[in-house]
């Protein structure tokens, strides 16, 4: 075929497959991606360490895990597509309450276990049990919630 008409098209491939590209793209359009100078998002993302930028990012917090639910469905309805309602709990900080440094391991998130046997002594580092190694802890309650599924 074409090489103009190909070159496009693995521009466009290219585009799309790479995810900072995209973005690039969906901010700026086509003039983001030639020019390399940081646009206005980008400037504010370093300094203030949002998406796109490794460093400044500040203290966040940390990601709860993930959890995995099985739903069942029938081969029709994966073909189809179906809306499924499903109740998860998961723990919520309440508001108003304030992260508290954690008393048992004095905000270090490890103990040190002293075993003595006979003249012997070992030292044993582990997680806190009463913060999770976290080091911190923060009032929590449990919250029950239903997200719809498609």
């Amino acid at each position: 075929g074409d090489p103009e008409k190909f070159k496009d098209v693995q521009l466009a491939f290219e585009v799309l497959s790479d995810p900072d590209k995209r973005e690039k793209y969906d901010a700026m359009g086509e003039e983001g991606l030639n020019d390399d100078s940081p646009g206005p998002q980008d400037i504010f993302a370093q300094m203030f360490g949002g998406k796109g930028s490794g460093k400044g990012r500040g203290r966040q917090r940390p990601r709860t895990k993930d959890q995995v639910k099985p739903m069942w469905v029938t081969l029709e309805e994966l073909y189809t597509g179906v809306t499924r309602k499903l109740p998860i709990t998961r723990k919520v900080l309440v508001a108003g309450s304030e992260e508290e440094k954690c008393d048992a391991c004095d905000g270090q998130g490890t103990v040190v276990q002293v075993i003595r046997m006979g003249p012997l002594m070992q030292q044993i580092q582990s997680a806190c049990p009463r913060c999770g190694g976290a080091g911190s802890s923060a009032k929590t309650k449990t919250e029950r919630e239903v997200l719809e599924v498609f």
